[in-house]
Order: structure tokens, then C-alpha cells, then sequence
């Protein structure tokens, strides 16, 4: 207990540095008891959902407690910002691509008049579609859009540097809007 209340007369910088010197996440915690609220807010403002945003915050104090030490780090209320931001900003990002697959195959129909019958062939198609495309192709689709890896982690996963993993996405994505442009020219 008394070595809590000597974190509370630690800076920012100091509370940071301790921890990136020491891993005591004790540390973190004096960080957490002081930025938590703000993070909140910041999540709240980008995610618009309680929920999402109290998952982010506590996923925003893991991934901290699991980086590196950066370079230097001149003002700590400014870099636990930025992180925080960046944290929420790759959800919205994750988000947004589980529905660009889907997205590109319904273009040109009207999604609510779209019937069961209809959705049951779309995902049918795309099953097959993707089933069409080259080894390297299919595993970056599947893990960047199913398995939201960003290009990183689909990097280490694979080996393949991240150039390659562009070119793989880009034309998989091309790929898969012929194979379901032919498929639905063929159902209609």
C-alpha cells in the first residue's frame, strides 16, 4: 500500500518510464486511475456506443501494457491520446472491412427488398467464388477481411512482406467481383 501512494507523487513521464523500465503494472494502474475517464470519453466520441467503448478502454491499457518502450515520449497526456485515437480508429477500420466484401456483391440492388432465397445464393457465391482464388490470395482474405488481421499481423502470420499482402488483397478483391459479377449474370 505505501508504495501506491509513492506512485501518486510520480509524473506522468516517470509513471511511464518505471513501467517500460520495471513491467510493474502497478504502474499502470496510477495511469489508469488518472487517464481512464478521458480514454472513456475519447472512445465514447468515436465508437457512439457505451459498450464499445468501455471494451476499447480496457483493450487500449492491455495493448499499452504489452508495447514497447517508445523513443521518448516528451508529453504522456498528449501520447495516450494519440494511441487511444489510433486504437479506436483501427475498430472503426475492422468495422468497416467485414462489409466491403458483402458491400461490392450487393451494388446495384436494393438491400431491404433483397429476399432470404436471395442472401442464401449471395453467400453460396461468395463461398465458391472464393474458393476459385490462388492459395496466397484466399488466405489474405480471409484472414483481412474474416479475421480482421491487419496487414502486420497477416505479415507474421504468413511470412509474406506487405507489399506482397497488397497486391494479394487488391487482386483477390478483383477476383472475387468478376467470379460474383458471373455468377449473378449466370443466376439471372
Amino acid at each position: 500500500m505505501r508504495k501506491n501512494k509513492n506512485h501518486r507523487t510520480l509524473s506522468d513521464e516517470q509513471l511511464l518510464n518505471s513501467y517500460f523500465k520495471s513491467r510493474n503494472a502497478e504502474f499502470i494502474g496510477e495511469l489508469w486511475n488518472r487517464y481512464s475517464r478521458l480514454i472513456f470519453g475519447l472512445c465514447l466520441k468515436l465508437l457512439k456506443s457505451r459498450e464499445e467503448a468501455t471494451d476499447a478502454v480496457n483493450g487500449i491499457f492491455e495493448k499499452l501494457m504489452k508495447t514497447n518502450s517508445p523513443e521518448e515520449i516528451a508529453c504522456v497526456h498528449t501520447w495516450i491520446y494519440t494511441f487511444s485515437k489510433n486504437h479506436c480508429l483501427q475498430i472503426l477500420r475492422k468495422k468497416q472491412r467485414r462489409n466491403i466484401l458483402f458491400d461490392a456483391f450487393a451494388v446495384g440492388r436494393e438491400k431491404a427488398t433483397v429476399c432470404f432465397d436471395e442472401k442464401l445464393f449471395e453467400h453460396e457465391a461468395l463461398r465458391s467464388a472464393i474458393s476459385e482464388l490462388s492459395e496466397q490470395q484466399k488466405t489474405c482474405i480471409r484472414l483481412f477481411y474474416f479475421n480482421e488481421f491487419s496487414y502486420q499481423e497477416i505479415s507474421d502470420e504468413t511470412g509474406w512482406a506487405t507489399s506482397q499482402i497488397k497486391s494479394y488483397l487488391q487482386n483477390g478483391k478483383r477476383n472475387l467481383k468478376l467470379a460474383l459479377n458471373h455468377l449473378t449474370y449466370e443466376n439471372n
